[in-house]
């Protein structure tokens, strides 16, 4: 199998696999925009976590 293959099918697994569940507009959006990238949606997200990690801690302590 080539490498684009194995990346088509891991992408098709993970839509198959979450399909049924709930998910926000914003990870449909990571998972369209990661596949026109070619790049693992998770990578997405590791690269985001802490610049949106940095507004939740803020937002919640100005709530508190």
């Amino acid at each position: 199998m080539r490498s684009d293959d194995r990346f088509l099918a891991k992408q098709k697994f993970f839509i198959k696999r979450f399909q049924h569940h709930t998910a926000s507009p914003i990870s449909g959006a990571m998972v369209v925009v990661s596949g026109i990238a070619m790049v693992n949606p998770l990578e997405v997200s590791k690269r985001t976590f802490v610049p949106s990690l940095i507004p939740l801690i803020a937002l919640a302590l100005t709530i508190v």
